[in-house]
């Protein structure tokens, strides 16, 4: 899953920055919940473009955004949980570490980050576009 891999590269990441060599995993989550956000608000954007009025989701993005401490606490408490379920963030790096000592080569962990962002920054753009019709949806 993308997101393993990301909270790989994050790790690795945190590791290599001298600033988060005490908590890894935490910027790893970090690193995964911003692209979760971002992620999940293109499929609203995208469920609001294709239902065409019917459905919309305006008010809920008011609460959340309202609320925005909270909502991003509940997500990245959320994944952190999700990660510390039986030891699954030591799994994940374990499996990656493997991988990268089978094949020989490492790839820098910003890079996949951020590509990874831009992708996800131009899929949110693309999305809420296509649900307000403008640009090249218009």
């Amino acid at each position: 899953m993308i997101y393993d891999y990301l909270f790989y590269k994050g790790y690795q990441l945190a590791k290599k920055s001298k600033n988060w060599e005490d908590t890894p995993t935490l910027f790893a989550i970090m690193i995964i919940g911003a692209c979760f956000i971002m992620n999940f608000a293109t499929i609203l954007f995208i469920i609001e473009g294709l239902s065409k009025e019917k459905i919309k989701f305006g008010d809920f993005i008011s609460k959340i955004n309202h609320y925005k401490y909270i909502t991003g606490s509940i997500i990245m408490i959320s994944i952190w949980l999700s990660y510390s379920y039986k030891n699954r963030w030591r799994k994940i790096i374990v499996k990656y570490k493997a991988k990268e000592k089978k094949k020989g080569k490492s790839i820098h962990p910003a890079i996949p980050l951020i590509i990874t962002y831009i992708v996800s920054i131009l899929l949110a753009m693309f999305a809420a576009m296509y649900k307000n019709g403008d640009g090249i949806f218009g």
